[in-house]
Parts: structure tokens; C-alpha cells; sequence
């Protein structure tokens, strides 16, 4: 013990006597600890923390895609006529729901604020396994596209922020791009919906006031994405190879799009893929079936 008090004191003296090379190996180390604590925490949140989903295994997206003979494959969002279209006729899943990331403004407040949100239909909720802390997420009646249901739903943070975590927070209002939403739910802390940073959720019922009206309507305009959420005991392989059916489309399919008769495998490949009317003349529209959320 005297020993290693002796050699500390000697080391205090010698780095004393030394100002410059002190101050190098301080900056080193601190730097060095700055950067671990740095990688930690986006390992942690990225890769050891588990995400805040249940079941997130079972989650799945759905994209279409564009591809030709000599081209590679293009990814492209969803049109809302053709999501009801997958919703009506997908046999593979428990839940499907439609969402786009925006930003959005809190008026109506002595300042005003940008706020990243998602209009999601209601299923959105339920599809990622998620319940609000307090009240209650959307109904269906306030997701009816061309019936804007004035609701909405906030982060941990914005009602910690700008309610001051007031309990009884449901029921109240918030301005949201001029519009006067009834505030129903507030999500757990942790939750940012899938574009990792909403601060408030309002159905998807109410893009046509915050995009234009008629955005329901435009079969060749794609500006959502869609999430799924399997049906228990349908594995992920499973739900690539289903894809809508096993069997021909519904004839609600065929009279939306009577070119695409019918379901068939892609070339080189063992999943299934229902062909759509493409707008770009020597392309063809594939759904491709579900790829888990990385």
C-alpha cells in the first residue's frame, strides 16, 4: 500500500512539472470517453434497445415497385385507392394501416410551433402493437377518407412541453395548421411512431385539409407508405409467398383493374406479385410483398 502511495505522488509531481503533456493526456482520454459514450448510446438505441413495439418481428412494410426487362427494380409509396384495394383483399395479415411523416404547424398559441407529425389511419396503432397512456388512440368512423375526423394524438414530449404533463389533457384542444383537433390520446415516452420523431399523430382522414383536396381519389398519386402486422402463425415466408392470395383476385381486383387478371410468380423468384396498370407506358407495376422493418 505505501508503495502505491509513493508511486502516485511521484506521477502527481511528474505531470506538475509537465503542463503540456498533462494537457494532452487529459484531452485524449476525454475525448476517448466522449466518443465510446457516444457509440454506446447509438448502439443502445439503435441495435441493444429493443424497439418500442410488440412483436416487432411480426411487423412487415409493403411497397410498390416499377421494374422493366433491362432495368432494376424502383420502390414507390402507396395511392390511397390502391391501399384499400390491399386492405380489402390481403389475407396474410392481422392489421394493415396507411402513414406519411409531415410537418405540421401548433397555431393558435402565443408562439407557434413546427411540429413533426404522421397522419395514420386507425389501424396504425394496433398494427405496431402501441396504447396510448392516456385516453385512446382513432376510431374507424374518424379514419373514413373524405371525412376528416379532428382528433389527435400526442408525443410524451409535446405534452409534457406544452400541456406540462397535464393529466387531464384528453378532451382539450390543439390548433394544428389552423385547424381545431380534440386532443383523444397521449403515447408513451419512448414512442415516435415509425418516422422515429412525431410529436403528434392526426388521421389519415385529414390529408385533403392539410394536403388539397382529392388526394383520396388520384389512383397515380403515391405519397403514403404501409405498414403490416402478420396474422399469428403466418411466418414472414409465409407472407411473401401469399402475397394478397393464394388463389385469383376478388373480382373487386379484377374491376379495378381488369389488365392484372391475376396473381403470378415473378420471373426468378418463389414470392407472388399481383401486376397493377403502370402510368409510365413499357413498365410494368408490381406489389411487391412484404420485407421486415430494419
Amino acid at each position: 500500500m505505501s508503495t502505491l502511495v509513493q508511486d502516485l505522488r511521484y506521477a502527481v509531481r511528474w505531470l506538475a512539472k509537465n503542463p503540456g503533456f498533462t494537457a494532452v493526456a487529459v484531452a485524449t482520454l476525454a475525448l476517448g470517453i466522449g466518443t465510446v459514450t457516444t457509440i454506446f448510446s447509438i448502439l443502445d438505441a439503435a441495435v441493444l434497445r429493443p424497439l418500442p413495439y410488440r412483436d416487432p418481428d411480426a411487423l412487415m412494410t409493403v411497397s410498390i415497385t416499377h421494374q422493366d426487362e433491362n432495368s432494376p427494380t424502383e420502390t414507390f409509396p402507396w395511392s390511397y385507392p390502391k391501399f384499400e384495394t390491399l386492405r380489402r383483399n390481403a389475407t396474410s395479415f392481422q392489421d394493415l394501416a396507411a402513414w406519411v411523416s409531415t410537418d405540421l404547424n401548433q397555431t393558435g398559441v402565443a408562439e407557434p410551433e413546427r411540429l413533426s407529425a404522421e397522419l395514420v389511419s386507425a389501424s396504425y396503432f394496433s398494427a405496431l402493437g402501441v396504447s396510448p397512456i392516456l385516453g385512446r388512440t382513432f376510431s374507424a368512423d374518424e379514419d373514413r377518407g373524405g371525412t376528416p375526423g379532428r382528433v389527435a394524438a400526442l408525443s410524451w414530449g409535446l405534452w409534457q412541453r406544452r400541456f406540462a404533463g397535464d393529466r387531464a389533457v384528453v378532451g382539450k384542444t390543439i390548433q394544428i395548421n389552423r385547424e381545431t383537433l380534440t386532443i383523444v390520446g397521449v403515447m408513451p415516452e419512448r414512442f415516435g411512431g415509425l418516422s422515429g420523431g412525431a410529436e403528434v399523430w392526426v388521421p389519415m382522414s385529414m390529408a385533403e385539409k392539410y394536403m388539397y383536396p382529392g388526394v383520396f381519389q388520384e389512383d397515380g398519386n403515391h405519397w403514403h407508405s404501409v405498414v403490416a402486422r402478420r396474422k399469428a402463425g403466418v411466418s414472414e415466408a409465409a407472407a411473401k409467398s401469399l402475397g394478397v392470395a393464394t388463389t385469383p383476385p376478388s373480382s373487386r381486383w379484377k374491376s379495378r383493374y381488369p389488365k392484372s387478371p391475376r396473381l403470378r410468380p415473378r420471373r426468378n423468384s418463389s414470392q407472388w406479385y399481383a401486376t397493377l396498370p403502370s402510368a409510365n407506358p413499357g413498365k410494368s407495376a408490381f406489389t411487391r410483398w412484404p420485407i421486415p422493418i430494419r
